[in-house]
């Protein structure tokens, strides 16, 4: 679809010069902008999903797994009847 592909490169350019210039963005343009970007994006997990395990670099270079930060908020202790609730930024 290059027709679609191409409007969507125009309606990011068009408007992100508007943006970096300071000129007025009519709310229709700004809606088709934020759609153009956000076009194809996956809304990620379902509720009640699972998380699958992954893990990540931190600030001082150690990898961390979700299950291990999963483990020292909810250690072993009388919680584990509790529902676990990790927000990730």
């Amino acid at each position: 679809m290059p027709d679609s592909n191409s409007r969507k490169g125009e309606v990011l350019t068009q408007v992100l010069e508007k943006m970096l210039s300071g000129q007025k963005i009519a709310p229709s343009e700004f809606q088709d902008f934020v759609k153009a970007q956000n076009e194809g994006a996956t809304t990620g997990l379902q509720v009640g999903e699972k998380i699958p395990d992954f893990a990540l670099t931190d600030q001082n270079g150690n990898q961390r797994k979700f299950r291990d930060l999963n483990r020292a908020l909810w250690p072993s202790s009388g919680l584990q009847s509790k529902r676990r609730l990790v927000t990730l930024l």
